[in-house]
């Protein structure tokens, strides 16, 4: 697993993700990669959207990546989920299923979206914060920031009114 394609494609995307948020990816690296959209994965298909909207002239990749997974989605009145690929390359990428749906919160709240789109990422940022339960922290490092990056973009988004709190940290 460890030179699958699936992690190839994986760790391609990542590196999208980081080149788009630093303004150097171009609409045509995003093309490039599309073809390995199907090898990717959940957390693949999130970074890379997470990259198309962050790139000018994205869309049709950000489209994509978001109808594939969008078709993961398991939803009832309260939560949502998205389902991942169990590859061999996931031990080797720390992944884990709550890692991936982060990482997809993240890439919906970066496309903008209509009305369907806030409740999904609602309702997907309770089943995040759900998995945590009453701990502190997530279960690894990779959740950890992953999920509070979510957190953090679902609040800028749809958080107007700043919380007044105090944190401690030890």
């Amino acid at each position: 697993g460890y030179g699958s394609a699936e992690m190839r494609a994986q760790v391609r995307a990542t590196a999208l993700a980081a080149l788009a948020q630093r303004g150097e990816l171009k609409a045509a690296d995003l093309q490039r990669y599309q073809p390995q959209l199907p090898r990717m994965g959940l957390f693949g298909e999130a970074l890379y959207a997470q990259a198309a909207a962050h790139t000018d002239g994205g869309d049709e990749a950000l489209q994509a990546a978001t109808q594939r997974m969008l078709a993961r989605g398991q939803q009832s009145a309260g939560s949502f989920a998205l389902s991942d690929d169990q590859t061999s390359s996931y031990a080797w990428l720390l992944g884990s299923t709550l890692r991936s749906n982060c990482a997809a919160l993240s890439a919906l709240l970066a496309r903008g979206g209509n009305d369907s789109d806030a409740e999904l990422a609602m309702k997907l940022t309770r089943t995040i914060t759900q998995a945590r339960g009453a701990r502190t922290h997530w279960a690894n490092t990779q959740e950890n920031v992953f999920c509070t990056r979510a957190l953090i973009d679902y609040a800028d988004k749809f958080e107007a009114v700043p919380l007044k709190m105090t944190a401690q940290a030890t």
